[in-house]
């Protein structure tokens, strides 16, 4: 088979999880490809000796690496892995999670060796992902700004280490003329870090900033953002000042005080995807509100993608689903082709999303008539075909403009529903990417 083919076919086999497991502190030390992985390149090579040739010859398999409580014994394998992967960018995750003590005894002299072999290779970092803890602060410290000219993103989990280290370490990222996008997490504290080019980077996670004035001076400068994470906000006393453009393409908000101290602040002209998740916290009225105007403008671009997750104890379900029935006939949400809903829901929401064709005695009903996704999770519904009569109704010839491709249903009560389960069944002999779980 052809080395091209080959390639192909394991930049399918060795691609990063979809949600890939955390490791635990304590593991025992592993480089694979990526978090969540176990499967690696090696397993090519052990299978005969023409897949180890072939292996050893595509450099793209090897050009990403996790190194994940590494012994000495296993840097022999990081220098082989390297080396096969040749001059291709690379993408290199490092996370140390020993204890501090056993830490500075046995892992030192293992951080002192890392930083030599990646650090050699900085001029083919593409990605950097730092996990480390302070018996860790000296790697890389010989990098300075300008060694790392592919850099496009940087991640940093830096636990205890002197801010002016992690001040050191980050400067020289952010001197990447190709950096794109960065995430610090808690390294930095409430603190914005110093030496960041907000106006060249196209995805950003920020995380409770110490003044509002600080949040609007970051979100006015970054302006070529395409993807937008909003956490947590302090509990600000200022004033926002009057309409803030953010050219973000995808939004995701964690916080309901984001929607409420910080959206009738902001205009979002080139939004598609908006994804809420306070599962930790309720969306108050007059953020539903918030949400309503904003979704309302007629004269701004259509939603194409839209979810929303809350937390298990909701109790005032009716008023929820109000809410969402209001919503989702607006303006720049009656286009959505995406739709996630990970909250309790109940018959009512189910047959507002069914399809009513039009008959002789008047125009029909039809939601969302553009929606190729759907996925439901807690639906509390009692009635057995419910769910089935839903989707049916938007595959059947009298659905317009679009058919449903994939749906995920997740049904939390009691029954059998014997009727969905065999009407899933045809669905996917249909072709559609049809799923239905009962817990």
């Amino acid at each position: 088979m052809p080395l091209d083919v080959l390639e192909v076919i394991y930049d399918y086999i060795f691609r990063q999880p979809s949600n890939p497991d955390n490791d635990s502190r304590s593991g025992s030390g592993r480089i694979s490809s990526f978090p969540g992985s176990y499967l690696t390149p090696l397993t090519l090579c052990h299978v005969d000796s023409r897949l180890r040739q072939a292996a050893l010859q595509i450099t793209m398999i090897w050009s990403s690496v996790y190194i994940y409580n590494i012994g000495p014994s296993q840097i022999s394998l990081l220098r082989f892995w390297l080396n096969n992967a040749s001059t291709r960018p690379l993408s290199i995750v490092v996370a140390f999670y020993k204890p501090t003590l056993e830490g500075w005894l046995f892992h030192s002299p293992i951080i002192s060796e890392l930083s030599k072999i990646l650090g050699s290779k900085s001029h083919q970092w593409r990605s950097l992902s730092l996990r480390l803890p302070d018996y860790a602060s000296g790697i890389f410290s010989g990098l300075r700004p300008g060694d790392v000219s592919s850099l496009k993103f940087v991640e940093l989990q830096l636990e205890g280490w002197e801010p002016k280290r992690s001040d050191e370490i980050f400067t020289v990222l952010m001197s990447s003329s190709s950096l794109q996008e960065i995430d610090w997490s808690s390294t930095f504290g409430s603190d914005l870090p110093r030496n960041v080019p907000w106006e060249r980077l196209t995805d950003l996670k920020l995380e409770r900033p110490r003044t509002l004035h600080e949040l609007i001076h970051v979100l006015d400068k970054a302006q070529n953002l395409r993807n937008l994470q909003l956490g947590e906000l302090d509990d600000y006393r200022e004033t926002a000042p009057q309409c803030i453009t953010v050219n973000a393409q995808i939004l995701t908000v964690t916080s309901p005080r984001i929607i409420d101290a910080l959206f009738p602040s902001l205009s979002f002209p080139q939004l598609s995807e908006l994804n809420i998740d306070v599962v930790e916290q309720r969306l108050s009225k007059e953020g539903w509100t918030i949400l309503r105007t904003m979704t309302s403008d007629a004269t701004q671009p259509h939603l194409r993608r839209f979810s929303y997750s809350s937390s298990l104890g909701d109790t005032n379900l009716l008023m929820i689903q109000n809410h969402f029935m209001n919503l989702l006939v607006l303006p720049r949400m009656v286009n959505l082709v995406h739709l996630v809903l990970h909250l309790s829901l109940t018959d009512i929401l189910i047959q507002f999303l069914t399809h009513r064709p039009t008959w002789n005695s008047g125009a029909g009903f039809c939601t969302l008539p553009h929606l190729e996704v759907l996925s439901l999770s807690r639906c509390q519904v009692k009635s057995d075909g419910l769910i089935s009569a839903m989707v049916l109704s938007r595959l059947s010839t009298n659905s317009p403009r679009s058919f449903l491709k994939h749906v995920d249903i997740t049904v939390n009560g009691p029954g059998e529903f014997l009727k969905d389960k065999s009407a899933f069944e045809e669905f996917r002999r249909r072709g559609i990417d049809a799923h239905m779980l009962i817990w």
